[in-house]
């Protein structure tokens, strides 16, 4: 007898905290999208009211097809995943600088975010059966590629946001496979170190020379040695530590270190080069914003000191719904997508912004419940990328709209402006559901 029924499978305790979101988010894109001198909203409200009904159709479709049926169709996925990004990266429409969309019936369609999706699917196929067998570099190539391929092919839109959603994805999964925990750490500092550099070295190009460190002299553009030998020095050192406690061999230590020099300067020239001189100011405004110069304070980092702004006068209770005055008045920019929790801030205040907090956290600890009780690796190894997904998207998003986090662009789940996004993020949580389901049912 089965113990559940098709009309009860769904996971409540997933679903109920992604309806109160998304509720929120209509709500606050009404405010957002309303204009307090003609009296009239840009109705994109309900364009994510549609969006959502598609998410929740796309989410009970991809509950009725077992979940193990994407183990065999995984590497079609990937690949057409791959030809989506890159029939975009030819044909796509520019938004914002970023050729990322691709007009389809005359809405905007952004790819990338199925390209995420299919990612995790591939890379759950691949290590499924490979628990606790990731232990050397070498180990680390075929899921480098997997991640690699769309990785750059996104940076070259440039959509620096998603792609860097790439890397907390694959690290949880090889948390999850029990990968060597060095390794990982290496993943870390590769991700840590290429994104620093180009950053500092933009940073010290904005900034008087009195205001930065005494040896920013030397860290330029056609120099950073000294500054890769520093973090190499630091990375020697904890490896003995590792090398004391896991009883690994020097030998592979170094190498490791090497490798992680070598790759993180790529991935910091590869930063340099392909992303535009504004996109990279993005990456530095959030350094100490009310310090730079005045004219990239009314730039680049008019974003981030205005969201700051809209936070400050929100206070506990905020100003009441539309009554916001950064927002209403129009003095928040990007106000829909990156910055609308700025927005629920300023009219709801920080307990609007702890109830967003709370249903998020219900969603992540639901998640590793998941992860923790799914009938296969290859179920754990999907939800663990969804968690990285929407973990690294929370964190990122409300970060850089208290002025602690780069403006990248990366949207909040289920509540910023973007159909694709949000339909991509209800779909994720459907498969999150079917996991959990399938212990119990085989429909």
């Amino acid at each position: 007898m089965l113990r559940k029924e098709l009309t009860s499978i769904f996971d409540w305790v997933l679903l109920v905290p992604m309806l109160l979101l998304v509720t929120i988010s209509i709500v606050a894109l009404n405010s957002a999208g309303f204009d307090i001198y003609t009296q009239e909203s840009d109705r994109v409200y309900i364009t994510q009211f549609i969006a959502a009904i598609f998410g929740l159709v796309s989410l009970v479709l991809i509950m009725i097809v077992d979940y193990t049926k994407f183990r065999k169709y995984a590497y079609w996925i990937y690949g057409f995943g791959c030809l989506l990004v890159i029939i975009t990266l030819v044909f796509g429409q520019r938004i914002r600088g970023v050729k990322g969309w691709l007009a389809i019936g005359g809405h905007s369609v952004q790819f990338s975010e199925f390209m995420k999706i299919a990612v995790i699917i591939m890379l759950a196929r691949y290590l499924e059966n490979r628990a606790k067998e990731i232990n050397t570099v070498f180990d680390l190539i075929v899921p480098g590629i997997i991640v690699g391929v769309p990785f750059l092919m996104i940076l070259m839109q440039p959509d620096l946001g998603t792609a860097l959603v790439f890397i907390p994805i694959i690290i949880f999964m090889l948390i999850i496979d029990d990968a060597d925990i060095s390794l990982i750490i290496s993943v870390v500092s590769i991700a840590l170190i290429g994104v620093s550099i180009p950053v500092y070295v933009t940073y010290s190009s904005h900034v008087s020379p009195a205001a930065l460190p005494p040896l920013a002299v030397f860290f330029s553009k056609t120099n950073n040695l000294l500054l890769m030998a520093l973090i190499a020095s630091v990375l020697i050192i904890g490896t003995i530590v590792i090398h004391n406690i896991k009883k690994i061999r020097l030998n592979e230590i170094f190498m490791r270190v090497f490798i992680v020099v070598i790759f993180a300067s790529l991935l910091a020239a590869v930063f340099d080069t392909i992303l535009q001189p504004y996109q990279q100011m993005r990456l530095v405004v959030a350094v100490n914003p009310e310090k730079l110069p005045d004219e990239l304070q009314r730039g680049e980092a008019y974003n981030i000191i205005q969201s700051m702004i809209a936070f400050g006068s929100g206070g506990f209770f905020g100003q009441g719904y539309m009554h916001g005055t950064q927002s209403q008045l129009g003095f928040l920019p990007e106000q829909e997508t990156d910055f609308i929790i700025s927005v629920i801030g300023e009219e709801f205040g920080w307990f609007g912004i702890l109830i967003v907090c709370v249903l998020f956290l219900i969603i992540f600890l639901r998640l590793v419940y998941i992860i923790n009780n799914a009938k296969d690796m290859f179920g754990a190894l999907i939800v663990s990328g969804i968690l990285g997904m929407f973990l690294f998207h929370f964190l990122i998003n409300i970060g850089m709209a208290l002025g602690m986090m780069p403006a990248t662009g990366i949207p909040l789940p289920f509540i910023s402006r973007g159909g694709t996004s949000l339909v991509m993020s209800m779909t994720a949580l459907g498969i999150a559901m079917n996991i959990e389901s399938r212990r119990f049912v085989n429909l």
